[in-house]
């Protein structure tokens, strides 16, 4: 199979981009109600649960510089804006661009 058949999470291959999409939805969906995120940095301790603010629609899982996390306009996040930001979520965002 060619590179483009599969989606890469944190360096793991999966055959089918949409299993990507559907475990996010899920992840995302059990985020929301629980209001309890997984989150990491890939170094000692990760991944690790972390309470998140579900009250913002806008928020949800994304990718940041080499991780996905939780990502909210609200969230303290300084270096980069929201509008930056919000294109990196996963449901904003097409997998392949995922480095």
């Amino acid at each position: 199979m060619e590179e483009k058949d599969y989606v890469r999470i944190k360096g793991v291959a999966m055959k089918n981009r949409e299993k990507e999409k559907i475990f996010l939805e899920k992840l995302e969906a059990l985020t929301k109600k629980t209001g309890i995120a997984v989150a990491g940095c890939g170094c000692c301790g990760s991944p690790y649960l972390l309470k998140v603010d579900i009250n913002d629609p806008k928020a949800g899982y994304g990718y940041g510089d080499s991780d996905l996390q939780w990502m909210s306009p609200n969230d303290g996040y300084v270096s980069k804006p929201w509008d930056e930001r919000e294109k990196r979520l996963y449901r904003n965002e097409r997998s392949e661009n995922v480095k």
